[in-house]
């Protein structure tokens, strides 16, 4: 699978992508979005996006690959503004041998007072972000969500991160790394 973000929106934006979204009125699930290929290429602009901005689940973004591959603003992403928090909603879940970003993205993200920030699960065997690329499951006004890594090898650059950040500090998610090659008291390089 390849997205190429060539295709101007009408705000001027350059991006293609697979999207699945709920407006602000919708009672229902925006449904999930489900990836199944060899590799995964994305790049210029292009977006995988689970979205609700109603009372509605924004619903799950799953990715399995061989090889993900993620270059020049290409993002996989799930927006969630539902207090709903009996289900998994604005979850990302991937699973691949490789996960590759190059000045790029993987967000959930939590909108409005009681939107917890959403969860972002990842096995690989190599995750490397570079070049000012993000790893984030934050809420800009209440509780961060969950970023859980389980990987062979992290290669992280000084311009990224991997965060779970909530409107302060005891509201603040969680980042639970698990892999064998990480020394935690030398840091992440």
């Amino acid at each position: 699978v390849q997205l190429i973000g060539t295709v101007t929106t009408p705000s001027g934006e350059r991006g293609s992508g697979l999207v699945t979204s709920a407006n602000q009125y919708a009672t229902g699930s925006a449904g999930n979005v489900i990836i199944n290929t060899q590799q995964l290429l994305l790049q210029d602009g292009a977006r995988v996006n689970v979205s609700s901005q109603g009372t509605g689940n924004a619903g799950n973004l799953t990715v399995n690959a061989r090889s993900i591959y993620l270059n020049n603003n290409a993002t996989l992403n799930a927006d969630t503004t539902s207090t709903e928090s009996n289900q998994e909603q604005a979850t990302i879940n991937i699973s691949s041998k490789d996960l590759i970003l190059r000045r790029s993205n993987i967000t959930t993200t939590g909108t409005g007072s009681q939107v917890i920030g959403g969860n972002i699960n990842i096995d690989t065997a190599v995750l490397a972000a570079v070049e000012n690329s993000h790893i984030s499951a934050d809420s800009a006004k209440f509780r961060g969500g969950q970023v859980k890594i389980n990987a062979q090898s992290i290669f992280l650059s000084p311009d990224s991160s991997i965060t779970a950040k909530g409107v302060n500090q005891q509201l603040n998610g969680t980042v639970q790394i698990i892999s064998p090659e990480i020394d935690p008291s030398r840091g992440l390089v």
